[in-house]
């Protein structure tokens, strides 16, 4: 058995340099903790982004439509503004549907976190059902207006023409009477005295021939006059309604267009989704790369990692584009779990060298026949400092998403007990070596 001196001089000596393996293999850093995380998350701002990409994609193809419902109303109104007869609409306020839609996608994009951004999306799906709802009652307003109208211009024509009818009669029977009197001209030798004249056969069927022309050209003559006086209403009136079919039809292409750029836009929302998850990553492989390039070693944990990571992108990609949530996490875990691995044969080892010395300081101090205060006080930190090292033992022969999780706790809880441990060593062989001193004059 040693001494407990020597049992305080080993152990600081394996102490000594543990400051430099926990930094070697676990760094710590304000953001993130010990580098052997259970699971990484895409960090707040990047989750938010997706979020806001997502509001933009949703509200795109609304506002667009907006637009052109917004255009074809004011191009109606130009129009109803040069009518002759009344052409009203119900529009709805466009700019005020559109400002809902802007001031919800706002609301997303500049969420302070996933949490309110998250929520925000859910507000303006249902701002973008309601706006969708209050749009359907348009499309019932267009024809019936416009019938409307064409009905009032029917009837002022029909007013307009009356006193043109009118005339066009009394002219037509002045010209059959003429017509009548020439016929019966033709007889006056051929009658007796006292006899009447009156139309033979032959000319009552000349007569009834005339009437007819008289009529058809008339009926040519109205009709001309009266699509006259029609006209330009009736002609605004058809470029209105072809304005609404336009509209429709443009609205229509949007709304296929969105639909076709539907795989472009989930293509893109999985590309910024894998360049966050791979950006964390990175951005921790790189941090041990100069951890490493510092301090040396590190080759075999290095390469271990890379080909986790060329793993980790190549199931990432696979995971989104099948939109498989849990496939997504299952393979970060495996990245992760790759990393413990890795960072568990680095320092399995050296930390089972450590509980063996420090084994032997607790054996030694167990076994003394007397504990002072200070003796006391470095066997309950070295008893803490020995259960988390058996502990990180364990887990790294038995690593699985449980254990995994647990890792960066134990880790931690070692840095803590190592440097206590060492500290309450440091006080009692300060304390050995006071009492070793000679006296003045011994």
């Amino acid at each position: 058995r040693l001494s407990i001196s020597a049992s305080i001089v080993a152990a600081l000596l394996v102490l000594g340099g543990l400051g430099t393996l926990l930094a070697y293999n676990l760094p710590q850093d304000e953001a993130t903790g010990p580098h052997v995380p259970g699971s990484v998350a895409l960090q707040p701002e990047e989750l938010t982004d997706i979020f806001c990409t997502i509001a933009q994609w949703q509200t795109t193809n609304l506002l667009t439509t907006y637009d052109v419902m917004a255009r074809t109303q004011q191009e109606a109104q130009d129009l109803a503004g040069g009518l002759s007869v009344v052409l009203t609409f119900e529009f709805l306020d466009i700019e005020v549907l559109r400002q809902r839609m802007l001031d919800a996608q706002n609301a997303v994009c500049s969420s302070a976190n996933p949490g309110e951004a998250k929520a925000a999306l859910k507000d303006l799906k249902a701002i973008k059902e309601s706006n969708s709802e209050e749009l359907k009652g348009q499309r019932d307003i267009f024809q019936p207006a416009i019938e409307a109208a064409k009905a009032g211009l029917k009837e002022q024509v029909k007013a307009q023409m009356g006193p043109i009818v009118d005339e066009a009669k009394a002219r037509t029977k002045q010209d059959v009477g003429a017509e009548r009197r020439r016929l019966l001209s033709e007889q006056s030798g051929e009658l007796e005295e006292g006899e009447r004249p009156s139309l033979t056969a032959e000319q009552d069927q000349l007569l009834e021939s005339f009437k007819e022309s008289l009529k058809v050209g008339l009926q040519a003559e109205l009709k001309a006059k009266a699509s006259e006086l029609a006209g330009p209403d009736r002609d605004l009136l058809n470029a209105v309604g072809q304005l609404f079919k336009g509209q429709k039809n443009e609205i229509s292409a949007l709304v296929e267009a969105y639909k076709a750029d539907k795989d472009n836009f989930l293509a893109q929302v999985r590309e910024q989704q894998k360049a966050a998850i791979l950006r964390n990553v990175d951005e921790r492989i790189e941090k041990a790369r100069q951890r490493f390039e510092g301090e040396g070693g590190g080759e075999s944990f290095l390469a271990t990692i890379t080909a986790a990571r060329l793993a980790l992108d190549s199931a990432v990609t696979q995971a989104l584009a099948g939109r498989e949530p849990g496939a997504v996490r299952t393979a970060i875990e495996a990245f992760w779990t790759a990393w413990a691995e890795a960072t568990c044969s680095n320092v399995t080892e050296k930390f089972r060298n450590l509980s063996d010395k420090s084994a032997t300081v607790l054996d030694n101090l167990q076994g003394a026949d007397v504990l002072t205060v200070r003796m006391q006080t470095a066997l309950d930190a070295f008893t803490a400092l020995q259960d988390s090292l058996q502990t990180v033992d364990q887990i790294c022969q038995q690593l699985n998403a449980d254990t995994l999780k647990l890792l960066r706790t134990v880790f931690e809880e070692v840095q803590a007990a190592a440097p206590a441990a060492k500290k309450a060593l440091e006080v009692l062989k300060t304390q050995r070596e006071s009492n070793q001193q000679p006296s003045e004059g011994g």
